[in-house]
């Protein structure tokens, strides 16, 4: 499994903007794409995260070179994106999955 982490500065205040983007493309169609998270860094809101998990190096090579990727994901994020930004993929080398599902209901602090 290989873990890919993006990490970018933010316009502030564009995350129901960039939040919009990502969930008018449905992930379900991307092979080799396990899992997607978005996320706003709670220390730093103009810092955002996304988090992918993927099947294997192939998958997500073949979808960043994708057209969708550009014309669905890079290109309406990119007025939102500013300053410093990095990537970083990662092989995953022990995967504990277990209770996921049950810890995204779960609120805040619980």
């Amino acid at each position: 499994m290989i873990v890919r982490i993006y990490w970018g500065r933010i316009v502030p205040g564009a995350l129901p903007d960039i939040e919009r983007v990502y969930r008018d493309y449905d992930v379900a169609s991307v092979p080799g794409l396990l899992a997607r998270f978005v996320s706003q860094d709670l220390n730093d809101p103009d810092s955002l995260y996304v988090i992918t998990m993927w099947t294997d190096l192939a998958s997500v090579e073949h979808w960043v070179a994708s057209d969708a990727y550009r014309d669905r994901i890079t290109k309406p994020l990119k007025p939102f994106i500013v300053g410093a930004h990095s990537l970083s993929l990662s092989a995953v080398r022990i995967e504990d999955l277990a209770g996921l599902v049950t810890r995204k209901a779960a609120p805040p602090g619980a």
